[in-house]
């Protein structure tokens, strides 16, 4: 009953000292219903959105396939899966680094196309709410303009989008070149607590500039 008494008033305590906090959360909570009620549309733009980046995903994935096979001799590898299959690019180093490459530039492409996608969703949905909080006042609730969204994201701000999408692809890049060399490091230095401890710090430090950037984009 004690610890029951102690957990209830740090729980009144924590309400008390952060009632304002609670209280913008609740209003905020709110007026998201009263948005999304009114413009029951906006709903379809992430739906739209992904289905486009699910299409755009199915077709990256068959090229992909096609460009590490193209030049190679599949051969059956079962030491990995059960039937499973394996490339051989041969020994010219000249092609081998070429089918990397464009490998390379695929991934990035990828990135960068899924990040427009989404960043362009979120900017028609934040277009949407902020001409929905600038139209309404006290009397009357306001309308989300959601076709203006679309237009500026696809006509005056597509430029600015697509920077902070190329910049959030780069380090998402660099990022699995530095998952795939630490991986090949790794597998020679399987002992190594030292390397692998260096590994974990450079994929968080690359992980938190990922996060920071896509913040500020």
């Amino acid at each position: 009953m004690i610890i029951v008494g102690i957990l209830a008033a740090a729980m009144l305590l924590c309400i008390f000292c952060a009632f304002r906090s609670l209280k913008t959360a609740i209003d905020t909570i709110d007026a998201a219903a009263d948005f999304v009620n009114g413009t029951k549309r906006i709903i379809l733009v992430p739906v739209v959105y992904f289905l486009i980046s699910l299409i755009v995903s199915l077709v990256w994935i068959f090229a992909f396939i096609y460009v590490y096979t193209s030049v190679g001799q599949v051969t059956i590898n079962d030491s990995v899966l059960p039937q499973g299959k394996k490339v051989d690019w041969g020994t010219d180093k000249d092609i081998r680094m070429k089918i990397k490459c464009a490998l390379v530039f695929m991934v990035f492409g990828y990135f960068w196309i899924i990040s427009f996608l989404n960043y362009t969703s979120n900017y028609i949905c934040m277009v949407s709410c902020s001409t929905y909080y600038f139209n309404s006042n006290a009397q009357n609730e306001g309308a989300a303009e959601v076709m203006l969204g679309i237009k500026w994201a696809h006509l005056n701000n597509t430029g600015s989008i697509m920077f902070g999408s190329c910049i959030i692809a780069i380090i998402k890049t660099i990022r699995v070149i530095f998952y795939y060399i630490s991986k090949k490091a790794a597998a020679m230095n399987p002992n190594n607590k030292a390397f692998q401890f260096i590994i974990a710090c450079g994929n968080c430090y690359l992980k938190c500039i990922e996060k920071v950037c896509d913040y500020i984009t």
